[in-house]
């Protein structure tokens, strides 16, 4: 079955190839749109990026496939009710936390990541040279790195706390989701706004059982409840 997969797939690419089209985009990806205004004030080494190279393959005149590889940098605040006691109590969590000693890890998530889509897209002419096209369909995510730290200062590798708490990784090497979008183009620009839906945990809070893992669970289960993000591009096609 998988052969068969494989080889309808290197069929369906051959037979589109001469109609590919490449497109290069690059934009920001917030949890919730009224953050973007957040973004301003936001270092330019920890602002938020979605940057997309990917190909366009068109199965008929206003149907494609398109499929991508995407770096993806997160930013994502985590000071609210449920982890402010942890924040206030820092300094008693980095005493019973050795490998936390010296660092303030709150109150910021911190993500960098590949994603790799498979979108079916149908683009719909609306006027000379502008169209609206509409595209969605499942992803996985394959994660570089994580970290948790203020904004503008050393960040400390969740990994790491793996070291002093258990002995597993509880940081997800890949997640999966599904994600949509719509873009507006003009000739060869185009801008788009999409959205992912996150299937799969960042941590795994299963594998931390230990007094000092349920210290910080909350933390971890916050980064978890953000199933939603949104991003917005601007793009060129080649």
């Amino acid at each position: 079955m998988k052969k068969l997969l494989l080889t309808l797939l290197c069929s369906l690419l051959t037979l589109s190839f001469s109609y590919a089209q490449l497109r290069i985009e690059l934009g920001t990806k917030v949890k919730s749109l009224d953050k973007l205004s957040e973004l301003a004030t936001t270092p330019m080494k920890e602002l938020p990026l979605h940057a997309t190279i990917g190909y366009e393959l068109n199965l008929s005149k206003h149907l494609y496939l398109e499929v991508e590889g995407t770096f993806t940098r997160e930013n994502i605040l985590l000071d609210n009710e449920e982890t402010k006691p942890i924040v206030e109590k820092i300094n008693i969590l980095a005493s019973v936390i050795p490998s936390l000693k010296g660092h303030t890890p709150f109150p910021r998530y911190y993500s960098n990541s590949i994603k790799i889509p498979l979108n079916v897209g149908v683009r719909i002419p609306l006027v000379r040279n502008l169209a609206l096209s509409l595209e969605a369909g499942p992803y996985v995510m394959l994660n570089i790195s994580s970290k948790i730290g203020y904004e503008g200062s050393d960040k400390f590798d969740i990994a790491k706390i793996k070291t002093t708490i258990e002995s597993e990784k509880f940081v997800a090497k890949r997640e999966y989701g599904l994600n949509a979008s719509t873009a507006l183009s003009y000739s060869k620009l185009h801008l788009r706004l999409g959205v992912e839906y996150n299937l799969t945990d960042k941590i795994d809070t299963t594998k931390g059982v230990s007094d000092n893992f349920k210290a910080i669970k909350p933390l971890f289960k916050n980064i978890n409840e953000d199933k939603l993000s949104y991003y917005i591009t601007l793009g060129i096609k080649i």
